[in-house]
């Protein structure tokens, strides 16, 4: 299962959560034998990321005593905020750090994401692309030019670049970003080539998905105002990014990609109901899923 950004929207983190069965009302988690990926952007844009961090981070340890697995992604605003560029956090959200006093609260966040930080540190940590079964999971498009790296290769860049340059250039000038945490065109955490690559992009990612293994390449990154996935090059790319992020301004769908069996659809969330939307992907093995989710 993926998630799409969240953008520190904690109503559409709990219907989604709840809703497929992965926790309670009471915060614990309850999904048995599901492998879950959320793609990164926990902060921003939204009221609360607090909680949702907080409670990621607890839910990634709970999961393993159920069979499960909840893997993290590092999405492009956490990027942002390692490196100490909040131009996109509202008030609401800094308060949340401080059950509702913003003064306070936007020192707390500024210390938690500042290099030595609760945050920089779980940040530091958190892979920018992973595999389960033949499905790689990555925050944004790949970048043409990265089409022989093995993911693990990427991986290891990323940390290091962080590590190397978010206590060196925090809060500094905009213009001295490395360029593979950055760059719109060369770093995996920003990319959007997918919708105007053209056969040239098909060909990149066709490499790309061989020498890792996999069959399809699923991302978030660049929202649907609509709440629409974006399925593209005969199914061996998916964007589900269905901008819950933007909830706010009136945009947007809760959802997941759910895979189970020979089955992938967008499970769609509202109201305590689930609407599955069939998706078209290149797969070739089953991933774990949520056992009797397709009868909800």
């Amino acid at each position: 299962m993926a998630i799409g950004d969240l953008h520190a929207n904690p109503d559409a983190f709990f219907e989604v959560f709840r809703g497929l069965g992965l926790t309670d009302r009471r915060n614990r988690w309850i999904g048995r034998n599901v492998d879950v990926v959320q793609l990164g952007d926990l902060c921003d844009r939204g009221t609360d990321s607090r909680t949702i961090y907080s409670l990621m981070m607890a839910w990634m340890e709970e999961s393993r005593d159920h069979g499960a697995t909840l893997e993290v992604l590092l999405g492009n605003h956490e990027a942002l905020n390692v490196f100490g560029f909040y131009g996109d956090v509202r008030r609401e959200e800094e308060a949340s750090y401080a059950a509702g006093d913003l003064a306070e609260g936007r020192k707390r966040r500024a210390r938690a994401f500042a290099p030595g930080g609760e945050l920089y540190d779980w940040i530091l940590g958190r892979p920018a692309i992973v595999r389960r079964g033949s499905l790689l999971f990555a925050h944004a498009d790949l970048p043409p030019t990265l089409d022989n790296v093995p993911y693990e290769e990427l991986n290891r860049s990323v940390r290091s670049s962080i590590a190397r340059h978010a206590p060196r250039f925090y809060n500094g000038n905009a213009e001295r970003r490395p360029p593979e945490l950055f760059s719109p065109t060369s770093s995996i955490l920003w990319c959007r080539a997918a919708a105007t690559g053209g056969p040239e992009y098909r060909g990149a990612l066709k490499r790309f998905l061989a020498i890792n293994g996999a069959t399809a390449y699923v991302c978030g990154h660049t929202p649907d105002p609509e709440g629409k996935a974006a399925v593209r090059f005969a199914g061996r790319y998916v964007c589900i990014d269905t901008a819950m992020g933007y909830e706010h301004w009136g945009h947007g769908r809760r959802t997941a990609l759910v895979a189970e069996g020979g089955n992938v659809a967008l499970a769609v969330l509202r109201g305590g109901k689930i609407r599955w939307e069939p998706l078209q992907l290149a797969r070739d093995e089953p991933l774990r899923g949520l056992g009797t989710a397709w009868d909800r």
